[in-house]
């Protein structure tokens, strides 16, 4: 989504500038990470100009997508990377300051054989991590309690399907107080530092 609409579960504690600072911080923490991580490529996909440009700075991939919803701009991102012939492709959201490299390793690891999904759920069901292997290897189901959609599809496809849990992983930040465990579990991340502006 657009910037400025980001993270609205936050307005009655965060104006609409730290909304975007907060978010802004959030994909610092995750590219962070995925760019250390040499097997793979990173991509952000957004409609928002500010986002563009505030990836590019991090030399990082831009894949423009013109505002038409989550489930259809992560489609337009899976044809292109058909389209580039990758083999898989791993789905994460930038609100996961929390998102170690051992992760995106452990989930790259679970991966085995020609048609493969690794999900990793949210703490409300939700999905937070999602590796396709191809990247049409099934629909995508984004949008309320996605992770069991998600393992249904998979399973009825007749693909491997591996479940990934982590805390680190699983703590998406959503509202108020999951700022509490960034501040105490994400020391050194961006977001911890904006944490410490609000004081």
């Amino acid at each position: 989504k657009n910037l400025e609409e980001s993270k609205t579960s936050f307005s009655d504690v965060l104006s609409s500038g730290q909304r975007q600072d907060l978010t802004l911080s959030m994909l610092e923490d995750v590219l962070r990470v995925a760019k250390r991580i040499e097997k793979i490529d990173t991509a952000v996909v957004t409609p928002d100009e500010k986002v563009k440009n505030f990836v590019k700075d991090q030399s990082v991939e831009v894949i423009s997508e013109p505002g038409v919803g989550l489930i259809r701009a992560l489609e337009i991102a899976l044809g292109d990377s058909v389209d580039s012939s990758y083999e898989e492709v791993l789905i994460l959201p930038g609100d996961v300051p929390l998102l170690k490299g051992e992760d995106i390793e452990d989930i790259l690891d679970l991966a085995v054989g020609e048609r493969c999904v690794v999900i990793t759920p949210s703490k409300e069901n939700g999905t937070n991590a999602l590796l396709l292997r191809p990247p049409n290897v099934i629909d995508l189901h984004y949008g309320g309690e996605s992770f069991p959609e998600h393992v249904k599809e998979a399973r009825e496809r007749e693909v491997n399907l591996r479940i990934y849990r982590s805390d680190n992983l699983e703590r998406d930040i959503d509202d108020p107080p999951d700022l509490i465990k960034v501040e105490t579990l994400g020391k050194g991340t961006r977001t911890h530092s904006f944490i410490n502006t609000l004081k």
